[in-house]
C-alpha cells in the first residue's frame, strides 16, 4: 500500500526519546520532595450532550487527540482514547473541557481496566468461527502499560501527559516506539500498589529540596486511556457533578516544564 507524503508526516513522532527522557528527569526531579499522596479519582469533564451519550451506551468510546499538534500523540491520527485527570479529595472548579464531570474512584478504573482486558480476550473468535476464545490465566492477569508522552506548560500551569494502554492494545507497539514506557509500580507521578494509585504531582512540598533538581513544582496529570472503556464493569458505577466552564486562550501549550 502506497501513503502519501502528508500521511508520512503525519505519522512522523514530534519528539526524540532523548528529549522524552530529558523532560521525564525534569518532572522526577522537581516533585521529588513532594509527599506522596493517593488518588482518589480518575476525572473526566465534557459536555451535557456527551454525557448523556455515554450513560445511554454504558461506553465511553475513544477518540481522536492532536493537541499540542507539536506533541507525539498529534501524529498518530490511528490512536484514540478517553482523556482523565487524577485527581484527590480537594477536586478543581473549573474545566476548559466541558461543565459535566465525571468521576471514577481510582481502584475501579484500574480494576475496569482488567476486566476490559478479559472482555477484549473472550472476544476474540477462534479459527474465524464466532465462538469465544477462553484466555489463557496469563492472560487474564495482564496489567496496561504506562507511557509518558509528554510535558508541557500553558500559562503558568505544567502539565504531565500519560498513556494508559491495554496489553492486547494494537498501538502498544507504537507507544513502546514512540514514547517513554514507565513501570506502572515504580514511579512519582502514577504508581499502581495494592490495587491503589499514588502520586506526588499532587503533593504537599516537603521541607527540604535540593537546588539541582530546582524548585518545586505543582502538575496536573492527565491521563490518557486508549482505546474504549465499558463502563458496565466499573463496580461502584459513575458519579457525575458540575464544574464551571472556563475558557482558554488561543495557541499551542509549550512543550517542557
Amino acid at each position: 500500500m502506497a501513503y502519501s507524503t502528508e500521511q508520512f508526516v503525519r505519522h512522523k513522532p514530534f519528539l526524540s526519546k532523548d528529549k522524552l527522557d530529558e523532560y521525564w528527569r525534569q518532572l522526577s526531579g522537581r516533585i521529588m520532595f513532594k509527599a506522596e499522596e493517593e488518588i482518589v479519582n480518575f476525572c473526566h469533564c465534557t459536555g451535557i450532550k456527551a454525557r448523556r451519550e455515554i450513560i445511554n451506551d454504558g461506553v465511553i468510546y475513544g477518540s481522536e487527540t492532536d493537541t499540542p499538534s507539536s506533541a507525539p500523540l498529534a501524529s498518530n491520527e490511528e490512536l484514540r482514547g478517553t482523556w482523565f485527570s487524577l485527581a484527590t479529595n480537594d477536586l478543581p472548579r473549573k474545566s476548559p473541557y466541558g461543565s459535566q464531570r465525571m468521576k471514577i474512584r481510582a481502584e475501579d478504573f484500574m480494576a475496569c481496566l482488567l476486566k476490559n482486558e478479559l472482555k477484549l480476550n473472550t472476544n476474540d473468535t477462534v479459527n474465524g468461527t464466532d465462538e469465544s476464545k477462553m484466555p489463557e490465566d496469563s492472560e487474564v492477569t495482564k496489567e496496561p502499560l504506562l507511557f509518558f508522552e509528554c510535558a508541557h506548560r500553558y500559562g503558568n500551569r505544567r502539565y504531565a501527559r500519560l498513556l494508559l494502554v491495554r496489553a492486547s492494545d494494537p498501538m502498544i507497539t507504537w507507544c513502546k516506539n514512540t514514547c517513554k514506557e514507565i513501570s506502572l509500580r515504580d514511579n512519582p507521578v502514577l504508581e499502581y500498589r495494592d490495587g491503589r494509585i499514588w502520586s506526588r504531582a499532587h503533593g504537599q512540598r516537603m521541607g527540604v529540596w535540593s537546588r539541582s533538581h530546582g524548585q518545586c513544582i505543582d502538575v496536573t496529570v492527565e491521563v490518557l486511556v486508549v482505546g474504549d472503556i465499558y463502563l458496565d464493569q466499573v463496580s461502584h458505577g459513575l458519579e457525575w457533578d458540575k464544574v464551571k466552564k472556563s475558557m482558554r486562550a488561543g495557541g499551542d501549550p509549550i512543550l517542557g516544564l
